[in-house]
């Protein structure tokens, strides 16, 4: 269950991040919880099958490969040429849609970050079609930066997986927001939302941290390379969060005021 948990549910909000771009009264009150669902009931009916076929502990030793998933074991039982090239197909673009996934919410980072005053004003522009062109030029070059280091060193990209240690911590303060934000707003559905995302959240953060499958740990100890790397992550938005109000308090704004602002919407 750890892996298929830590790799698996906590991404799904993948769909509702990609749904809630849909515009419209017909679609934007039931965009995000219906994708949230759909996602929901075909990796769970996806992961199910493949346990009930081939076992659990034979499959929680097999993903690691990177090459076992429903997704190959799917093209090596079909015996049908089409159905291979679909599924061959699928996986493609499956990879494409995990990309664009990606670069829809890091852009959507930048863009908080940068209309919150944090990262320069430049990021929250909009060209001519509402794209914020230059969050996605802050997102290519990172990531072309990122691709040098299989160049360099493949064992520091492979050590960079272990990192995924940082998104579980993310989510723990989202967790822990939820229940502060239920108690000072007297919601108890916010507050329990919360307690339970929280303790999820902790327990998948022990995980990313103990177990070797997820790098961050070796049977020697723990990962040298994925450690700075997660370090250096945390002091670098620390650093970037003084900076900022830093220089927003010499033109006379405190940006720790933002989230008590009345929304521009």
């Amino acid at each position: 269950m750890p892996l298929f948990a830590l790799y698996t549910y906590p991404w799904m909000n993948a769909g509702p991040a990609v749904a809630s771009e849909f515009r419209g009264d017909n679609v934007a009150k039931y965009n995000v919880i219906l994708s949230l669902i759909i996602t929901g009931v075909f990796i769970t009916l996806a992961f199910f099958e493949m346990d009930y076929l081939f076992g659990y502990y034979f499959n929680l030793s097999a993903y690691p490969s990177a090459v076992y998933n429903f997704w190959t074991v799917a093209l090596a039982l079909s015996s049908n040429v089409i159905l291979e090239w679909i599924l061959g197909l699928g996986l493609i673009m499956w990879n494409y849609f995990v990309l664009s996934y990606g670069v829809l919410v890091f852009s959507r980072y930048v863009f908080a970050l940068s209309f919150d005053r944090v990262f320069p004003e430049i990021f929250s522009r909009l060209n001519k079609h509402g794209s914020p062109v230059y969050a996605h030029i802050l997102d290519l070059t990172l990531t072309l930066l990122l691709l040098l280091i299989p160049v360099f060193s493949l064992n520091a990209a492979i050590s960079l997986y272990g990192a995924s240690i940082v998104g579980m911590m993310y989510l723990v303060a989202v967790g822990i927001s939820a229940i502060v934000f239920g108690i000072k707003n007297r919601s108890n559905l916010m507050k329990i939302s919360g307690i339970l995302m929280t303790i999820y959240f902790v327990y998948l953060t022990y995980e990313a941290g103990s177990n070797p499958l997820f790098g961050f740990t070796t049977s020697t100890g723990i990962n040298s390379i994925t450690l700075t790397f997660v370090v250096i992550s945390f002091i670098s938005g620390i650093l970037v969060w003084f900076i900022a109000k830093r220089i927003n308090l010499s033109k006379g704004i405190d940006i720790s005021l933002t989230f008590k602002e009345i929304p521009p919407e």
